[in-house]
């Protein structure tokens, strides 16, 4: 009977953890990061914790091009060179990945504007990279000043 009832908790911690760590994705923004990793762009505004996220939604082949661009220009030619280069074996490794749609861990943003929970607006001149499943919601298009 004990060894039963140590199953069953074993079992528990299990349940527990797979159902702890398991953040849903949602199918809509999914779709939306499958359409952009075949290239079509679109803005989109995320909300995450009290955060607000608006941007382009860019393919992952982009975002990778555009971050090791900026490394390659901001370091010298052997450095830049070598991070290129891992950036580039990086993107093909997840492209490869994320060619099914249910593979698609991660959105990557350029143009980002970050609106702070006081309401204090960011603007980068870097690409983003977010989670799917940290998502908590989300709206196609930028919000704008009222």
């Amino acid at each position: 009977m004990e060894e039963k009832n140590n199953n069953h908790q074993e079992l528990k911690n299990i349940d527990k953890a797979f159902t702890h760590d398991f953040k849903p994705k949602d199918i809509y923004l999914t779709t939306a990061a499958y359409i952009a990793e075949n290239g079509f762009e679109v803005n989109v505004t995320l909300f995450l914790n009290g955060i607000i996220v608006s941007g382009v939604l860019i393919s992952n082949k982009r975002y990778s091009s555009l971050l090791a661009g900026k490394i390659y220009k901001a370091s010298n030619q052997e450095a830049g060179q070598a991070f290129l280069d891992v950036m580039l074996d990086i993107r093909d490794c997840i492209n490869e990945r994320d060619k099914e749609i249910n593979e698609i861990e991660y959105l990557y943003l350029s143009d980002v504007e970050i609106t702070n929970s006081n309401g204090n607006k960011l603007k980068t001149d870097s690409e983003m990279r977010i989670k799917l499943g940290e998502v908590n919601g989300f709206i196609f298009g930028k919000l704008v000043d009222c």
